[in-house]
């Protein structure tokens, strides 16, 4: 059961924190009958950053405020954040698509799968060499790509945010650069926010990174 739950008045849409599932993370189902199952789900692990998922919900509640959450837009909606980034891309044999930041710690997976299964977006950060995976993220089939596109963007986002030190993990080191918060500091933070900004710069690639 989940410890908090949002909904909207008619409970077509609903958000809601997940303790006892595997990654006690968060989901959100959007119905067409609040009685039936959901027409399409989001889904994060707990260690997905704040800002990430606020960018979705806020795209979220305009979406639903306009009457769009059934829409199924193209696709280039979610390519064109990350190619804009500097993310690589490919495409397997069977039309998947596969797009790796630049630093080489995030990929965002767009596959062509049968109707009856559910998972169209993953996206996934493994920040160490054995590949283990930080934080996940799953857009089911029928989400649509404006909303897939809110997240992409937000991942894609270079402006620093802000953390405690504490909140640093520390696989992440030799990609992190801190430094004093100033009195006044730009940027977005989290709620919580922290006396030391976070840059993740450097790494591998290029300078461009994403939010871990």
């Amino acid at each position: 059961m989940a410890a908090d739950a949002l909904y909207e008045p008619c409970q077509l849409v609903r958000a809601a924190h997940m303790p006892n599932s595997t990654d006690g993370g968060w989901k959100t189902a959007v119905y067409e009958d609040a009685l039936a199952a959901p027409w399409w789900t989001a889904s994060w692990s707990a260690e997905t950053p704040a800002e990430l998922m606020a960018d979705f919900h806020h795209t979220l509640a305009e979406a639903h405020a306009a009457g769009s959450l059934h829409s199924l837009t193209s696709a280039t909606a979610v390519y064109l954040p990350l190619l804009n980034a500097g993310w690589s891309h490919m495409v397997d044999e069977r039309g998947n698509q596969m797009f790796t930041s630049p630093d080489r710690l995030a990929t965002v997976t767009g596959q062509r799968r049968p109707s009856h299964v559910s998972d169209a977006w993953s996206m996934n950060v493994a920040p160490d060499t054995t590949g283990r995976c930080r934080w996940s993220a799953q857009f089911s089939k029928q989400v649509p790509n404006t909303l897939v596109a809110a997240f992409a963007t937000s991942l894609a986002d270079t402006t620093p945010v802000y953390r405690r030190a504490g909140q640093l993990p520390k696989e992440l080191g030799s990609y992190l650069v801190t430094e004093p918060a100033p009195s006044s500091a730009p940027g977005r933070s989290d709620a919580g926010a922290a006396s030391a900004p976070v840059r993740p710069p450097a790494g591998p690639g290029p300078s461009t990174a994403c939010r871990l």
